[in-house]
């Protein structure tokens, strides 16, 4: 056999059992999560020193939203620096209020509001350093994110950025636990009627905790 081929299998053999030394016993991870999340719809609101005939015809007065963040998900530690991870978050409905001599309510028959319901897809990627010698690890996160928006004036998606920052504990072999934030980039125009389009950009502060197996 020639000494470099020897060579060259002697090295892949010490690299891949380096990495499969550095893999957590137990990889494979499933849980939920609770936290509080906004949709932001109050960002379609002016201000009340711009507030105008004008604006009130196309613009919401009022939004009513913010409340409980619910999620599940799951993933795998490809390495203690590094995990894959895919995740469902519900966010709170939110309720969309115009004025009687609006152009929604023009065109909706009288109505006044509307309530939408927003939750996301996401696939990311994490990176985690540890803290001193302790189970703590502090993460950033980034990746994609499958937007929803349903409600009875739009029933949309869009793909977009998500980031995430946070704390992660290992409890022990088999329980993790997060603290965390996170952000998903939504889409506005500047139009006659903006509710029409808006897809609401996303935060969340949310606590989860984890099984873990191998």
């Amino acid at each position: 056999m020639p000494r470099n081929f020897r060579f060259l299998l002697g090295l892949m053999s010490l690299i891949s059992t380096n990495l499969y030394a550095q893999l957590p016993p137990t990889p494979w991870y499933v849980g939920a999560g609770l936290g509080y999340g906004s949709t932001t719809w109050h960002a379609l609101v002016p201000r009340t020193s711009n507030q105008n005939l004008a604006l009130s015809m196309s613009t919401p007065i009022e939004a009513q939203e913010g409340g409980l963040l619910w999620g599940v998900g799951g993933g795998i530690e490809v390495i203690p620096q590094f995990q894959v991870e895919f995740n469902y978050w519900n966010y709170p409905d939110a309720v969309v209020n115009f004025d009687p001599d609006s152009l929604y309510a023009f065109e909706n028959d009288g109505q006044t509001s509307f309530k939408t319901n927003t939750y996301t897809w996401v696939l990311q990627g994490k990176f985690l350093v540890p803290w001193l010698d302790t189970p703590l690890r502090i993460f950033g996160s980034a990746g994609a994110a499958w937007l929803n928006r349903q409600d009875t004036l739009l029933e949309n998606e869009v793909i977009s950025p998500t980031f995430g920052v946070g704390l992660n504990y290992g409890f022990n072999e088999h329980w993790m636990g997060e603290f965390g934030f996170i952000y998903t980039a939504g889409d506005g125009e500047s139009e006659l009627n903006p509710s029409a389009d808006y897809m609401p950009f996303l935060y969340g502060i949310f606590t989860r905790i984890f099984y873990r197996w191998g």
